[in-house]
């Protein structure tokens, strides 16, 4: 997954660059882990929902705050329904 923006992500801050994104689910809860080559940078809280429609790639939804500062919302992978959701 690439992020072409700084962002944090449940409080945590990751540099813009290209991840790798695993998680456990526990249904509908997940730990999530972002890995940068093969070191975990971030490890957060979210959970997996199904959308119910397959993605034609890999997207990463941001929201903005007040001061320019990017939040990750939700993570979308190309052919999967499920995305990873952020509070």
């Amino acid at each position: 997954m690439l992020l072409h923006y700084d962002a944090t992500v449940a409080g945590s801050h990751l540099a813009s660059g290209d991840y790798n994104v695993q998680w456990e689910n526990h249904n509908p809860a997940a730990t999530i882990s972002f890995l940068h080559g093969s070191k975990v940078v971030a490890t957060v809280e979210g959970k997996v929902v199904d959308h119910g429609t397959k993605y034609r790639s890999n997207e990463v939804v941001y929201s903005a705050g007040a001061n320019g500062a990017r939040a990750i919302q939700e993570i979308r992978f190309r052919g999967l329904s499920e995305v990873i959701e952020f509070e």
